[in-house]
């Protein structure tokens, strides 16, 4: 699963990062923006680059392996992770973890707005089921 495969990368920091096209601005409180400040090093070692601004953070970078998640949201729970004491990287690392355990599920939201993006010809021109014959039914079924 991802989660096994970002626990195994958790055990060779730093993680490789890949930059943001176009950086992206994540509001922030003064709190949060002065522990981004103090955790720069740890942020830099998950692969994040994260730019404070005034009543904002710029991200710039992000992990390779946390790249298929929504950055918003991802950003968002690391700077408040980052934000509570004491954290250091096994914490954050655990943190991470647990953000790509729960990405596999998508929001009722995500869906409708999926749904109202697909179009019936692409859902013709696409088919999304496809009939088995015996062996292949029968292949998934046994041991």
């Amino acid at each position: 699963s991802r989660q096994q495969q970002f626990g195994k990368l958790l055990k060779q920091l730093p993680l490789k990062s890949r930059p943001i096209l176009v950086p992206l601005s994540q509001p922030c409180s003064d709190a949060q923006l002065n522990s981004v400040e103090k955790q720069q090093t740890l942020l830099n070692s998950f692969g994040f680059e994260l730019q404070p601004m005034e009543n904002a953070v710029i991200i710039k970078k992000i992990p390779i392996a946390l790249a298929q998640l929504d950055l918003k949201s991802v950003v968002y729970a690391v700077i408040t992770a980052v934000t509570k004491d004491n954290i250091d990287a096994e914490s954050l690392g655990l943190y991470l973890s647990e953000l790509l355990q729960t990405s596999d599920t998508i929001l009722p939201q995500q869906a409708e707005e999926w749904l109202k993006s697909v179009t019936l010809s692409e859902c013709i021109e696409k088919p999304w089921c496809r009939e088995l014959d015996l062996a292949t039914l029968g292949s998934l079924f046994s041991d």
